[in-house]
C-alpha cells in the first residue's frame, strides 16, 4: 500500500484535531508536501465534499469519482488557494466537478441509446433523477457569491458555530451573522423561484460518511497512482479553471482597452480642450453565432466540426459569442471557444494586413486599428503611418500582444525599449555622433512610443530616460515634419500624458516645445495648473504653451504668473551673457568631430560673461504671456535664450527654449513690470504670435 494510503487509513481511525486551521495546513502541504497535512483536510472536509457530489450524481461509484477529483484538483492548485476558504472552495469544487462528471456521463449514455436504438432495441430508463431537490439546492447554493456561500457552507454543511465560522473566515461574529442571514434570504429567494419552498439545509444537505477504503484510494490518485475516471473529471476540472482565468483576462483587457480609447484620444486642435474618445461599443452577440456555440457540445462529433467551422468563417463576429462560451457547463464547448478565439484573432490579423489599404475609405473592422485610431487618428498621415507599422511582421506582433493583452503592454514596453537602447548604442559612431540619417527605421520606434500609450506602461521603463530618449533619434525633427508627422505627434501626446516620470515629463514637454508639437497643448494646460505638480514642469508647461499655445491660454498664464508660489526660485542657471555665437560655433564644431584651438577656447571662456540667475515658474509665464501677444521677451529684460550652461562649464542645453531667470530680484522686479505693461497695451488688441 502507497505511504499516503496509510496515512488515510490511519487517520480514518483517528479524529483530526480540531484546532489546526485549514489555512495552516494549507501552508504546510504546499511547503513540504506531507501526507498528515492533506489528509487532514481530506478528513475534515471530506463529508461535505462527498455528500455534495451524491447529491448531483445520485449514483455511488460517480460521486466516489467526482471526491477524488475534487481532491486532486485541490492537491495540484493548493498554492492558489485562501487558507481561510478552503471550505467553501472545496465545495464550489466539488459541485462542479460533479456537474462536469454528470455531464460526461450522460453524454457517454446519450451515445449508447443512439447505438441501441439504431440496432432496433429500446435502450434502458436511467433510475436517476438528474434535477431533485438536493441538487437543486446545491446548484443555486454553488452559484451565490462567495461571500454568502462560505457562510452557509460553514455553518449549515460543517457544521461549526457562528463564532468557529467567525475564527476561520477572519471576521467578526456580527459580520457573520449578517452574511449568513443575507444568503439564507437570498437562497431562499432563488428555491421559491424554482417551486421549492421551507426546504431544511441541514437536513437536505447533510454530511455523508467517508469510508477507509475511499480515503486510501483518494491517496492513490492524489500521488498519481492511479488514472481513471476521477484524474479525467480532475483534469477536465483544471482546465475549466484555467478557462475562468482566460475569461477574466480577455474581459480585463476589453476594460482596460475601452478606458484607453476613452481616456486618450487627444484633440488635433490646440486651442480647444480635449475631445473624450468615444470607446467602441461591444458588439452584441448574435444569435446564428450563439447557435453554433451551442452545436459545439453536440454528441455528434460531424456537427461539432461543422459549428467549428461555421464560426471561423464567421470571424469577429464570432467572438462576442466565443467568449460567452468561455463560461459553458460543457467542456467540450469551452475547449472548442478557447482554441476558435486564438484561429479567429490569427485570421482576422492576416486579412488586416493583406486588405488594409491607406488610401481607401472604408476602415477595417480590427480591435488593433479601433485602439489605434483612438489615439493616432484616422485621416490619411495615420493610415499611411498604420500600413507602415503593420508591414512588419515584428511590428505587428507586437501591437496584437499590446492589444490582446493591456495589463502586459507596460512589460512588453520595457522590454522592447531595453531592447531598442542597445540597438541605438551599437550604431554611435566612434566619435560620438549620433548615428547616420537613415540607419534607424522610425516606425521601430513610433510602435515601441505606442506600447508606451497603454496606461500598464507607466513606470516600466527601468532605464528611465536613458532608455526612454532614444526614441528620439537624430531624424525625430525630420519625422513629426514628413506626411506621418501629425499622427506620430499625437502618439508622442499620448505617450508623455501616460508618463510617471519626472524626468521624461520635463524632457517630454521640453521636446513638444523645441519641435513645436502642438498636439501636446492640453497636457501642458493640465501641467500649469496643477500646483501639485513639480515647478520646472509647470514652468516647462508655460513656455509650451508660449511657443504653440493660443490666445486664450493668456489668462491661464497671467494666473500661473500671479500666484503666491511663482516667485519662488527653484532652478539656478550659470547664464552665459556674451560670446554666445562663439560659444556656439565651438560646441558645433566639437559635437562634429571638428578640432578646436586650446587657445581660442580659452580667449573665448575668459571673455564669457557667466552669471548665475535664478529661475521662477513666474519668469516663464510673464515670458511666455509676453510671446503670445505678439511680443519679444528678450527686448524686456527676460533672458530668452538658446544656449546655457547648467552647474558645468562644458555643459550645454542647445537648442532648448529657456528662460534662465534673473541675477537679481531688482532686474526679475523689472522685467515683470515691463511684461504686465505690454501685455495691458495689447489687451485691447491682442495678436496671435507668429
Amino acid at each position: 500500500m502507497p505511504r499516503s494510503a496509510v496515512a488515510l487509513a490511519r487517520l480514518a481511525a483517528a479524529s483530526a484535531p480540531a484546532d489546526t486551521p485549514d489555512a495552516q495546513l494549507l501552508r504546510a502541504f504546499v511547503a513540504s508536501g506531507g501526507d498528515d497535512a492533506f489528509s487532514k483536510l481530506v478528513r475534515r472536509h471530506g463529508p461535505m465534499v462527498l455528500a455534495a457530489c451524491r447529491r448531483v450524481l445520485s449514483d455511488a461509484h460517480d460521486a466516489e469519482d467526482a471526491f477524488q477529483a475534487t481532491f486532486l484538483v485541490l492537491a495540484r492548485r493548493a498554492a492558489s488557494v485562501r487558507g481561510a476558504n478552503v471550505a467553501g472552495w472545496l465545495y464550489a469544487v466539488a459541485v462542479r466537478t460533479a456537474r462536469g462528471v454528470r455531464l460526461m456521463r450522460d453524454r457517454r449514455r446519450k451515445r449508447e441509446r443512439a447505438a441501441l436504438a439504431s440496432g432496433g432495441r429500446r435502450s434502458p430508463t436511467s433510475p436517476m433523477a438528474d434535477a431533485d431537490t438536493a441538487a437543486v439546492i446545491d446548484e443555486e447554493l454553488a452559484n451565490l457569491p462567495a461571500l454568502y456561500r462560505n457562510a452557509v457552507v460553514l455553518c449549515e454543511l460543517r457544521g461549526l458555530s457562528r463564532r468557529e465560522a467567525a475564527a476561520e473566515l477572519g471576521v467578526a461574529e456580527g459580520t457573520l451573522s449578517s452574511r449568513l442571514a443575507a444568503a439564507k434570504r437570498k437562497l431562499a429567494d432563488r428555491l421559491l423561484a424554482r417551486g421549492l419552498a421551507g426546504v431544511a439545509l441541514a437536513t437536505a444537505l447533510a454530511p455523508a460518511a467517508v469510508s477507509a477504503a475511499l480515503l486510501e484510494a483518494t491517496a492513490v490518485t492524489v500521488r498519481g497512482a492511479a488514472g481513471g475516471a476521477a484524474g479525467a473529471a480532475a483534469s477536465t476540472v483544471l482546465k475549466g479553471l484555467l478557462f475562468d482565468q482566460l475569461r477574466a483576462t480577455v474581459l480585463t483587457g476589453a476594460v482596460l482597452v475601452a478606458a484607453v480609447s476613452g481616456g486618450l484620444a487627444l484633440t488635433h486642435s490646440p486651442d480647444a480642450p480635449p475631445e473624450k474618445g468615444v470607446a467602441p461599443a461591444p458588439r452584441p452577440v448574435s444569435a446564428p453565432a450563439a447557435k453554433l456555440v451551442e452545436q459545439l457540445g453536440s454528441a455528434a462529433f460531424a456537427e461539432r466540426e461543422s459549428a467549428q467551422k461555421a464560426l471561423r468563417a464567421l470571424g469577429l463576429k464570432a467572438e462576442p459569442a466565443l467568449k460567452v462560451g468561455l463560461k459553458s457547463d460543457d467542456p467540450e464547448i469551452r475547449a472548442r471557444c478557447a482554441v476558435l478565439l486564438t484561429k479567429v484573432r490569427e485570421d482576422a490579423l492576416a486579412a488586416l494586413v493583406k486588405d488594409f489599404d491607406p488610401a481607401a475609405e472604408i476602415e477595417p473592422v480590427h480591435p488593433i486599428w479601433e485602439r489605434f485610431k483612438s489615439v493616432a487618428g484616422h485621416d490619411k498621415p495615420a493610415r499611411k503611418l498604420f500600413a507602415e507599422l503593420i508591414a512588419d511582421r515584428r511590428r505587428l506582433k507586437l501591437l496584437d500582444e499590446a492589444d490582446r493583452d493591456p495589463a502586459g503592454a507596460g512589460t512588453l514596453y520595457a522590454a522592447e525599449l531595453e531592447r531598442w537602447y542597445r540597438f541605438v548604442q551599437s550604431l554611435v559612431r566612434p566619435n560620438g555622433a549620433a548615428p547616420k540619417p537613415g540607419a534607424v527605421a522610425y516606425p521601430d520606434a513610433v510602435a515601441i512610443m505606442y506600447l508606451g500609450t497603454f496606461p500598464s506602461s507607466a513606470g516600466k521603463a527601468k532605464g528611465g530616460w536613458g532608455w526612454e530618449g532614444h526614441l528620439f533619434i537624430e531624424t525625430w525633427g525630420e519625422l513629426v515634419a514628413s506626411p506621418v508627422g501629425p499622427p506620430v505627434r499625437r502618439i508622442f501626446a499620448a505617450w508623455l500624458s501616460v508618463r510617471d516620470s519626472a524626468d521624461a515629463r520635463e524632457r517630454g514637454l521640453a521636446i513638444a516645445t523645441n519641435y513645436r508639437v502642438r498636439e501636446v497643448v492640453p497636457f501642458a494646460r493640465g501641467v500649469l495648473a496643477d500646483e501639485k505638480e513639480p515647478p520646472l514642469h509647470r514652468a516647462q508647461a508655460a513656455l509650451l504653451l508660449g511657443v504653440v499655445g493660443g490666445i486664450d491660454d493668456l489668462p491661464r498664464l497671467r494666473r500661473a504668473a500671479e500666484s503666491e508660489r511663482a516667485n519662488r526660485p527653484f532652478d539656478r542657471f550659470n547664464v552665459i551673457l556674451k560670446g554666445q555665437q562663439e560659444l556656439n560655433a565651438l560646441w558645433g564644431r566639437t559635437r562634429f568631430g571638428g578640432k578646436v584651438d586650446p587657445e581660442e577656447a580659452k580667449r573665448i571662456w575668459k571673455e564669457a560673461d557667466v552669471r548665475t540667475c535664478d529661475r521662477t515658474i513666474a519668469d516663464c509665464a510673464w515670458a511666455a504671456a509676453v510671446r503670445l501677444g505678439g511680443g519679444r521677451p528678450e527686448e524686456l529684460g527676460f533672458c530668452w535664450s538658446r544656449t546655457v550652461l547648467k552647474y558645468e562649464v562644458n555643459e550645454f542645453w542647445f537648442g532648448h527654449v529657456q528662460i534662465h531667470g534673473f541675477p537679481d530680484d531688482t532686474s526679475r522686479a523689472t522685467a515683470h513690470a515691463k511684461a504686465k505693461a505690454f501685455l495691458a497695451r495689447q489687451k485691447e488688441a491682442p495678436k496671435e504670435p507668429k
